[in-house]
């Protein structure tokens, strides 16, 4: 934990931190609906994340766990970048080992910066962390 510290502090600067929790039977109320396959498209990317949705548990997983990665990472913006947000354009992924959400376009705008992604379920419930980062070189 404390290499980590000291790569994060000579290395990067944080400039946002965003949470959220998610209960999941809300999520699967609106996924399992009439209007989740729309629910659905509203908040996965469709490329990297629709394929994947299903109109069960797995589905219902899916969508709570990106809705809660996006909603973290929204609040990990500024004010400004907040109005131009849209969420289904956020995707997740691995890069070099480590869990990010990231958005093409934006990272295009904001080259230097990086969000770091952990999601935890347990139980009812689903939570996310950001933590947006900036390269200080």
């Amino acid at each position: 934990m404390m290499r980590l510290a000291i790569v994060l502090r000579f290395y990067m600067n944080v400039v946002g931190l965003g949470n959220d929790i998610v209960q999941t039977s809300r999520i699967a109320r609106l996924a399992l609906g009439r209007l989740g396959p729309r629910f659905a498209r509203r908040v996965l990317h469709p490329i990297h994340e629709l394929p994947r949705y299903t109109a069960d548990e797995r589905g219902v997983r899916l969508l709570a766990s990106t809705w809660a990665a996006k909603e973290a990472m929204f609040k990990s913006l500024s004010a400004q970048e907040q109005t131009k947000c849209v969420f289904k354009n956020w995707y997740r992924c691995t890069d070099q080992g480590r869990r990010t959400i990231r958005d093409d376009d934006y990272m295009k705008r904001h080259p230097s910066e990086d969000f770091l992604l952990t999601i935890s379920h347990d139980g009812e419930y689903t939570t996310a962390v950001v933590l947006r980062l900036q390269s200080s070189h």
